[in-house]
């Protein structure tokens, strides 16, 4: 209860759910403007977990592929090329992960590599290169996946006790952001240009500090103007925008029970998902 007062002190943000009934755990989404769906891998309990498409209008769920072996809280790492309408997600999650490749349109998957270990995953518009981390003896490494993805490539080993997660990379595919852990346990959001890390050069510029508070599922916006992401940095898990341009980071939420992994669907709004006891529920709210 004082928990409680202490948030409505101020406005708490109000949010439209999209979907009648909490979806469990849940992976990270993504927007596709051309069918007006939110692809997301979804996890309840007693139930084998799926790939969905979430309508944005109607919020109904259509099932679109199985995930074989989902982790506990984030099912799987999801990454979407919308060009060839393909999701790209692993399965064997408890162990070496698999990555596999969802035909959207014809709903047959595929094994690209199995046993990678590799996973945040997110899908580069430029070149059609998949990147992850890849982890591995304790030493967390970022990876380039060229297509056909057939193979992984090296980019940088990070040192023992330092952890990179959360990645995205930028609608034109020059720049790579990511959040960054040191075994003290002070977390960053990091920025590296792609050009000089495929030259060598792992140097990374630092967005923001966020103390002992970890930065999660930061994203870019469809211009590239700013970052949407999420951080306990208040106590509860509330929606952070970062503007590139000024170099200010913004609350845009003030949560009762927490919001998570945002994804900009239009300059106004946002979809998070809603911490409830039963599960995640995608929920609007607005982009201010």
């Amino acid at each position: 209860r004082a928990n409680l007062e202490a948030i409505r002190r101020h406005p708490t943000t109000a949010s439209r759910p999209l979907t009648d009934r909490a979806l469990g755990s849940v992976s990270r989404a993504y927007y596709d403007s051309t069918s007006r769906s939110i692809y997301v891998a979804v996890r309840y309990p007693g139930q084998e977990a799926y790939l969905a498409a979430i309508d944005a209008q109607s919020g109904r769920i259509r099932k679109v592929g199985e995930v074989p072996g989902a982790s506990g809280f984030s099912v799987t790492a999801l990454a979407f090329d919308p060009a060839s309408r393909t999701l790209f997600y692993t399965t064997n999650n408890a162990d070496w992960r698999h990555l596999v490749a969802l035909d959207l349109e014809t709903g047959r998957s595929r094994v690209l590599l199995r046993n990678a270990r590799i996973g945040d995953l997110v899908f580069n518009p430029a070149d059609r290169s998949l990147w992850g981390v890849r982890h591995d003896n304790g030493f967390s490494t970022l990876v380039r996946i060229p297509h056909p993805y057939s193979e992984w490539n090296q980019v940088q080993t990070l040192p023992y006790g330092r952890d990179l997660f959360n990645l995205d990379i930028s609608p034109d595919g020059t720049t790579l952001i990511g959040s960054k852990a040191e075994i003290s346990g002070r977390q960053r959001l990091v920025r590296m240009d792609i050009a000089a890390l495929m030259a060598g050069d792992t140097t990374h510029q630092v967005l923001y500090e966020f103390g002992n508070w970890s930065p999660s599922n930061f994203v870019f916006s469809p211009d590239g103007r700013y970052l949407f992401g999420s951080s306990y940095f208040s106590g509860v898990s509330n929606i952070y925008r970062y503007d590139l341009d000024r170099r200010v980071m913004e609350p845009l939420s003030n949560a009762e029970t927490g919001f998570f992994k945002p994804v900009p669907v239009s300059r106004d709004s946002l979809v998070v998902f809603r911490y409830t006891g039963r599960g995640f529920v995608p929920s609007m709210i607005p982009n201010e």
